[in-house]
């Protein structure tokens, strides 16, 4: 069997304008492009995973995480994208535990599962941790930054992405085009 690519991708922050914790998955809002962008990584034949789990939070039972996922497929279906398009994971830990989104044992767990070449798959995120895993694990890493959705805080630990972009569309014309995309520095 031969290996595929994937993109990793946290829900909060990156496909979602609000960081905040959502309890009303009705006012949930997504970015901007982000339906677009996912057809793009499709198209591109790109497995996405979606993390729905927000770092640093406790991790939310299991009842809130099914109705999350229920709700995204829902919107997905919506724009014409398959749900069953996007795998879920879940990080290892109990309700209440503080958690990772993009563990590296979930990705190394996805990439066993699935037959990923980490070596080129990606790690798309807006936190410093999101390309610290990537770095770690040999993937490509996309960190989304933009002056209006900054999360409020400073990363002490830079760690260079290979690409700094505003938006999810730009993250994936930057994973199908890496030659002709900007890379910051």
């Amino acid at each position: 069997m031969h290996s595929r690519t994937a993109v990793f991708l946290d829900l909060f922050g990156t496909l979602l304008e609000d960081h905040g914790i959502l309890d009303r998955l009705k006012e949930i809002k997504f970015k901007p492009g982000v339906w677009h962008a996912i057809k793009q990584l499709e198209q591109a034949h790109y497995l996405v995973f979606l993390s729905a789990c927000r770092a640093g939070v406790p991790l939310p039972d299991s009842k809130y995480q099914q109705a999350l996922r229920a709700h995204v497929c829902a919107v997905l279906a919506e724009h014409g994208i398959p749900p069953a398009s996007i795998h879920f994971i879940v990080p290892p830990g109990q309700p209440g535990d503080a958690i990772q989104p993009l563990a590296p044992e979930i990705i190394m767990a996805a990439a066993r599962e699935h037959h990923l070449d980490l070596r080129h798959s990606a790690i798309v995120g807006d936190l410093m941790c999101d390309v610290q895993i990537g770095h770690q694990l040999g993937m490509r890493t996309v960190l989304i930054c933009s002056p209006e959705d900054a999360p409020g805080f400073e990363d002490q630990d830079w760690c260079e992405p290979h690409h700094v972009v505003a938006t999810l569309l730009e993250a994936v014309e930057c994973l199908r085009n890496p030659r002709h995309a900007t890379q910051h520095g």
